[in-house]
């Protein structure tokens, strides 16, 4: 279904100059109440878009990747083909270590989802035991 559009997206250059704009055109002028509003949401607007390249690019969703916060790597889930791949064994061995009881697992729409941190600290114990 096509839905009516209503907005326009401007850069924060765009909004900058349209605020500059506004400021030399109300020198001696008192603006509406409504213009006035319009005007104190494109200040609030531009204050808090982000000049940073990193988070304006058009591959944005990699900044989601950065780790922000040390509490949440408990609630961090790996399938069982990425925790073969930090273990080093296929995804039959990852299923065989859950069975076993040897690395805990939920089991979610049919697939088994595994903490990242229990599986990564077995892959250092793992290392450590090995050299």
């Amino acid at each position: 279904m096509i839905e009516r559009v209503d907005g326009v997206v401007l850069s924060v250059a765009d909004v900058r100059y349209a605020l500059a704009a506004f400021a030399a055109l109300l020198v001696d002028r008192t603006p509406t109440a409504r213009l006035d509003q319009f005007i104190g949401q494109l200040r609030k607007s531009v204050s808090c878009a982000s000049d940073n390249p990193a988070t304006c690019r058009v591959d944005a969703r990699e900044v989601g990747s950065q780790q922000d916060s040390a509490h949440t790597a408990r609630y961090d889930l790996l399938d069982t083909g990425e925790a073969a791949a930090i273990l080093g064994i296929g995804p039959n061995g990852v299923r065989d270590l859950v069975r076993r009881g040897k690395l805990p697992a939920h089991r979610v729409g049919g697939r088994l989802l595994l903490p990242a941190l229990l599986v990564v600290e077995r892959a250092e114990r793992r290392a450590g035991k090995r050299s």
